[in-house]
């Protein structure tokens, strides 16, 4: 695979670009993409690739859907943003509110980090109380509040009964750290013991319901419920960040899928359809407090109809059919991780593929079974590498991340599947230099 076109390309940006990309993920896929239609992107070099990064989870319609073009377009002539009320807003909303269980009130923003920070600055102020408890390796955003014990080195965890608290970047004060409880997930024990001790000074536990930013682990059967009891019964909320299981796992998020209810609950990637946009939603008496202004949250390009028309266009594509793309998802999902695991097994080679069918990843560990970031820690990140890179060699692109996951949009064909599970075995060969067997 060429991608010298890419390759100069880089080197130009980063004369004038910090870091020569936008974020840093970005560096690790070496391509420039030139346009995307469907399941597939093409490069500057004139390569093409099957795509399960599909923009980290957003293109849950995969590329160019027509039906988000030519809402987009359709709104451009109209006018991009006016800081202004418009319909849609009351459009989108109406549908979030139709399919989201927590739903009652909703609010717009343009990223999954300032929508999770709000809902923790919500939860504050409705209990009155200043700490979160949050989970190793679970991804809430990069705002000093939650970028603490994301992907640690597991020599820096701790003990699992303290661990050690630490800030995922320079120039966050240590003082948030005060504010910030830390504990291993998928330990209801472990949860109840915490929650018993700190009870009085706990606004809230956030979480991902499925953790997909270490893996896509799922939760062990009962935890969620149980996170739900302990919290109501010891007066803290619960808030879901559904950035990645909102509108992916089901068009109610992962709280219609697990039939467990948070207070507040944070959304964007799949409802936009790759556009820049994100939501939170919640009770009613507790998103009061952002309609009268006691909780602070703005933004001028909040509610733009630019991106609206996209979430509108995106639900309405989800909702048809009696939300046959979720079906869709799941089953695509499901023969590639299938089809995977059968090539590992078949290879003797010691993996795990986790996932929930619209996400999955594959784990290079020794390990039968993987609860949590800890044991994430356990994978050989070096194999992990070497499969990426063969499989970018021969067409296929995921996440550059081996915390990430695999993604699947409706625009996923059978066809794409039987010629990645064939370019996987090859890649899987290449990467433990063995021979078919």
């Amino acid at each position: 695979m060429t991608v010298e076109k890419s390759k100069k390309l880089f080197e130009i940006a980063k004369r004038s670009f910090a870091g020569g990309v936008g974020s840093p993920r970005r560096a690790e896929v070496p391509i420039y993409v030139e346009r995307g239609k469907g399941s597939r992107v093409w490069d500057v070099d004139g390569n093409e690739y099957i795509d399960y990064l599909l923009s980290f989870g957003p293109l849950i319609l995969g590329h160019s859907h027509p039906s988000i073009i030519a809402a987009i377009k359709e709104q451009i002539e109209k006018g991009t943003m006016f800081a202004c009320a418009n319909e849609l807003e009351i459009k989108v909303s109406q549908k979030i509110k139709e399919h989201v269980p927590c739903a009652n009130l909703v609010r717009f923003a343009n990223s999954g980090s300032e929508v999770c920070h709000i809902i923790m600055r919500l939860a504050r102020a409705y209990t009155g109380k200043s700490k979160i408890i949050k989970f190793e390796g679970h991804y809430h955003g990069w705002y000093d509040g939650a970028l603490i014990n994301v992907h640690t080195a597991a020599t820096a965890l701790g003990s699992r009964l303290d661990p050690w608290k630490i800030r995922g970047s320079q120039g966050i004060p240590e003082s948030v750290l005060n504010d910030i409880i830390i504990i291993p997930w998928n330990d209801l024990d472990l949860l109840n013991r915490i929650v018993s001790r700190h009870k009085d000074e706990v606004a809230a536990i956030i979480t991902e319901p499925v953790l997909c930013n270490s893996g896509g682990i799922p939760p062990e059967d009962g935890y969620l419920k149980g996170m739900r009891e302990l919290t109501e019964e010891n007066d803290m909320l619960l808030l879901f960040d559904e950035i990645v299981t909102g509108f992916r796992l089901a068009m109610g998020g992962a709280q219609e899928y697990y039939g467990v209810v948070p207070d507040l609950a944070a959304f964007s990637k799949g409802f936009g359809g790759g556009v820049p946009v994100s939501a939170y939603a919640g009770r009613e008496d507790i998103m009061e407090m952002i309609a009268d202004e006691r909780v602070y949250q703005a933004g001028t390009y909040n509610s733009n109809p630019l991106c609206l028309s996209a979430c509108l266009a995106t639900l309405t594509e989800l909702e048809k059919n009696d939300e046959e793309a979720f079906r869709h998802l799941h089953r695509i999902g499901r023969r590639i991780s299938d089809g995977m695991r059968d090539i590992i097994e078949r290879k003797s080679i010691e993996a795990l593929v986790l996932g929930m069918g619209p996400f999955f990843q594959i784990h290079f560990t020794k390990l039968k079974k993987l609860r949590d970031f800890r044991d994430v820690c356990s994978e050989d990140q070096s194999k992990a590498k070497s499969l990426r890179e063969e499989l970018f060699e021969r067409g296929v692109i995921v996440n550059p991340s081996y915390w990430g996951v695999w993604y699947v949009s409706t625009a996923h064909t059978d066809d794409d599947v039987n010629q990645t599970l064939t370019i996987f075995e090859d890649s899987i060969k290449a990467t433990f230099h063995k021979d078919e067997t």
